[in-house]
């Protein structure tokens, strides 16, 4: 069963995303500005939702190359060059482009427990390179791939959308759980760079503002107890005239 998608983020019709993906997303979210949209086109897949998404590839890689294009990472061999991918590819390849002859190799292979693409694994997802009919700049591009590294996955920038794979939000979390020591260890190292002139006077503001302080807090204790000393001798002063008149 699909998981509901974080506040902020969309996604295509029948989208299936696992619960890593949702905190991944909502991770991403705060990474990547709100005026850039993020619209999921896909996540877990079946093996037919991965044949569905090769059956695209191959008929864009035909045309590109009937263009005398370059088909890029519509082009399976080029988009699978690691780990199993080339054996899977060629048995791909040496099937039709319909869904259900590559759907079959697939899980041929998912049978052995070896899988052609992230998405099949519950571990990557696409994000749509676009708001509307408007194509995102290399710029917007760029953001989210960066905030997708930082958030400790691999981004692939692919025809029509951003591939995210090696999705960690529990590592994330840990990271961040200890910015608040790396920052305070980062600013006393800074200090220790400083020239010694800097540093001394540092030191010296730091400990005239203690002597300030200090200074301060003094004034305030020797006015309360003048202030109280005053109020005694006036009070004795009465008592001593009405014993003298009496």
């Amino acid at each position: 069963m699909t998981a509901a998608l974080p506040a902020g983020v969309t996604g295509n019709s029948g989208l299936n995303v696992n619960d890593m993906m949702v905190q991944f997303l909502t991770l991403l979210r705060g990474e990547v500005p709100d005026a850039i949209p993020l619209h999921i086109t896909s996540g877990v897949r079946g093996y037919a939702a991965q044949a569905s998404a090769l059956v695209t590839k191959r008929r864009r890689a035909k045309a590109a190359r009937a263009a005398g294009k370059n088909p890029g990472t519509d082009d399976l061999r080029q988009l699978y060059r690691r780990g199993n991918g080339p054996k899977i590819v060629s048995a791909l390849l040496n099937v039709p482009n319909t869904v259900s002859a590559m759907a079959a190799v697939l899980q041929r292979f998912g049978e052995q427990g070896i899988f052609l693409s992230r998405h099949m694994r519950g571990d990557a997802l696409d994000i749509r390179k676009r708001r509307g009919a408007v194509w995102f700049s290399a710029a917007e591009v760029a953001t989210i791939m960066e905030a997708a590294k930082r958030l400790g996955a691999r981004a692939l920038n692919e025809s029509d959308h951003i591939h995210v794979e090696g999705l960690k939000p529990g590592l994330l979390a840990s990271l961040r759980a200890t910015q608040a020591t790396v920052a305070q260890t980062v600013a006393g190292k800074a200090e220790e760079k400083l020239p010694p002139a800097k540093r001394k006077k540092g030191k010296w503001a730091r400990q005239a503002a203690i002597a300030k302080r200090r200074s301060t807090l003094s004034t305030r204790i020797a006015l309360g107890i003048g202030g109280s000393l005053v109020l005694f001798l006036l009070g004795f002063g009465v008592w001593a005239l009405r014993k003298r008149r009496r």
